[in-house]
């Protein structure tokens, strides 16, 4: 899961946003050929999160929602692959 912080760290530099920005902080699983049960790690490291990007990461159903992100981008973890999105508060 640390990976994952730091993924969503550069995602924000990426998108030029300073740390005191607030944001939605968003994810979709694409594709867990694993099984992996990714929605049930984030859930279970939610104080990890709010910690190191001083927000809790939320999974997002269906399509990615919420209006307008301001910056989204597919990545692998292991063999699985997820959309990471900031999104406008």
């Amino acid at each position: 899961m640390r990976e994952l912080v730091n993924r969503f760290q550069r995602l924000r530099k990426k998108a030029g946003l300073a740390p005191t920005d607030e944001v939605h902080i968003r994810y979709r699983v694409v594709s867990d050929p694993d099984g992996v049960g990714f929605g049930a790690l984030v859930a279970a490291r939610q104080d990890m999160f709010v910690a190191a990007l001083c927000d809790r990461v939320e999974e997002v159903g269906g399509g990615l929602d919420g209006g307008k992100p301001i910056l989204e981008e597919e990545q692998s973890v292991g063999n699985a692959f997820i959309v990471l999105q900031l999104g406008k508060l």
